[in-house]
């Protein structure tokens, strides 16, 4: 909860040196070396004079706009998991629905509810991660966003389900013959006609998709 807006919050991976600054960078110096490396890159010097309408759009500012703006889009609307909220019991498989009832006896709803599949509240995170405080993350789109954990440690989501094994420390009692059940109602969270168009080749030139290791 440190950041109040989106823009603030893109900043912080930026200027963090467990995820994108490194150990090699300064926090301090970081944007300015950011817009350096964007500015000598003419097809993002062009992008971003048509978004903001002006010459020199390169800044710390709209970069953090960009990011912020292209995180505002990131919806997923109308899943199988909302028609079923919806009333439509038909839209699932009898696996699903059974991984819906063992993911809720076995403890996962409680933090993870709703239709955003999250309380939203923030909880001690020692026995989950290791680290002070954590909020419980949305579910939404699950099965686009692996690696899993906060470390990209769980290359599959039945692998990331498997952390959870009969968790006394977080009340979930779930047991290896539930992963596949649940991983099968995860997947109804899914937005499936959303990301598509994955695109082969970036301004910069870097390998799509990067290389999260």
């Amino acid at each position: 909860m440190r950041a109040d807006t989106l823009e603030e919050q893109s900043l912080g991976p930026i200027k963090n040196p467990v995820e994108m600054l490194g150990y090699n960078n300064d926090e301090q110096g970081i944007m300015a070396n950011i817009v350096e490396r964007l500015r000598l890159i003419p097809e993002y010097v062009t992008l971003f004079e048509q978004a903001f309408g002006v010459t020199e759009a390169v800044s710390s500012e709209n970069i953090v706009k960009a990011i912020a703006t292209f995180e505002r889009k990131i919806t997923s609307p109308n899943t199988r998991f909302d028609r079923f909220l919806s009333g439509e019991q038909s839209i699932f498989t009898q696996q699903e629905i059974i991984g819906l009832n063992k993911f809720i006896d076995g403890g996962c709803a409680r933090c993870h509810l709703g239709p955003m599949l999250s309380d939203n509240i923030l909880h001690l995170g020692e026995a989950i991660i290791g680290t002070d405080i954590v909020r419980t993350p949305s579910l939404r789109n699950i099965s686009y966003t692996a690696p899993y954990m906060h470390d990209g440690s769980r290359a599959r989501l039945t692998d990331a389900i498997a952390d959870y094994e009969n968790r006394g420390d977080l009340d979930v009692t779930i047991g290896e013959d539930d992963f596949a059940d649940i991983e099968a109602f995860l997947q109804t969270v899914n937005t499936d006609d959303f990301y598509k168009g994955i695109p082969t080749i970036v301004p910069s030139g870097l390998t799509v998709g990067g290389n999260i290791n």
